[in-house]
């Protein structure tokens, strides 16, 4: 059976945590649990700042030291709805991060 995909924006680990100090959120420690708190954070943050607070999750996808801030998943498991029509939430997301360029599916890890 393959997997799930994801919609939305993959993102480097050191992304965010660079993000995240530039807007004074650092790990407490070195240690996954820490790096997570200031993930969770700042994306909770940044979703707040554009109203997309119940629209947007930081879902596992394949590569190496990455996530993806997503709008939709086949994973029902993730809360997300399976498609997104909302161009203006993609937008938003868009802006949010701050990348060029549409979104797309990828694998979940």
């Amino acid at each position: 059976m393959a997997g799930h995909r994801a919609f939305g924006y993959k993102l480097t680990y050191q992304w965010i945590l660079d993000r995240a100090k530039k807007m004074g959120m650092e790990p407490v420690d070195d240690s996954a649990d820490a790096r997570a708190d200031v993930m969770v954070e700042l994306l909770t943050i940044l979703a707040a700042q554009s109203d997309l607070s119940r629209h947007v999750a930081p879902v596992s996808v394949k590569g190496k030291d990455v996530i993806a801030f997503c709008l939709a998943s086949t994973d029902p498991t993730n809360g997300l709805p399976r498609r997104v029509t909302d161009a203006e939430r993609i937008e938003k997301l868009r802006q949010m991060i701050g990348v060029d360029g549409p979104p797309n599916w990828w694998w979940e890890d």
